[in-house]
């Protein structure tokens, strides 16, 4: 039983741990993305 309530515990809580990463990269991109059309830095113009 032990076992079966370490597993559980372990995938609940690396998916909380990997949900709190995306958003954080989600919020960091839309934040970059933000900054970038206030400042008017054209970055992929040059492509």
């Amino acid at each position: 039983m032990a076992i079966a309530s370490w597993f559980s515990n372990f995938l609940f809580y690396g998916a909380i741990e990997d949900a709190k990463e995306c958003f954080a990269s989600v919020y960091q991109a839309l934040e970059f993305k933000k900054v970038l059309k206030n400042n008017n830095i054209k970055l992929l113009d040059k492509l």
